[in-house]
């Protein structure tokens, strides 16, 4: 298995010296993902059939899982990921059990 690691988003310019450019390891690619159903919910800047990549800080205390929140465990939601998040969804299938339980226990302790 991989190396999991984050790439650090950065915080935008703040007169507050604490949070002006800061990295924020946010475990997310903050992107808009059309996901192909319309739940008509207009959340910020995504249209009806996107949805934007929460950060995974806090994953197990929210639930049930995706934009529509078809999915009970992190589990089925990497399972039930398609059309853009496919690849990412294989790679995790090709995982042995040992390596998916390792996976899971550590989105859950972000």
């Amino acid at each position: 298995m991989g190396i999991w690691y984050c790439l650090p988003n950065t915080t935008g310019p703040s007169p507050i010296t604490a949070l002006d450019r800061q990295p924020v390891n946010a475990y997310s690619d903050f992107l808009l993902h059309y996901v192909g159903t319309r739940d008509l919910i207009q959340q910020g800047d995504a249209g009806l059939y996107e949805f934007r990549t929460p950060p995974l800080w806090g994953l197990r205390a929210r639930g049930p899982y995706l934009h529509d929140g078809t999915a009970v465990t992190v589990d089925q939601a990497i399972l039930r990921h398609d059309i853009q998040a496919l690849s990412s969804r294989s790679r995790y299938e090709q995982l042995s059990t040992e390596q998916r339980q390792a996976l899971l226990a550590f989105l859950n302790s972000l």
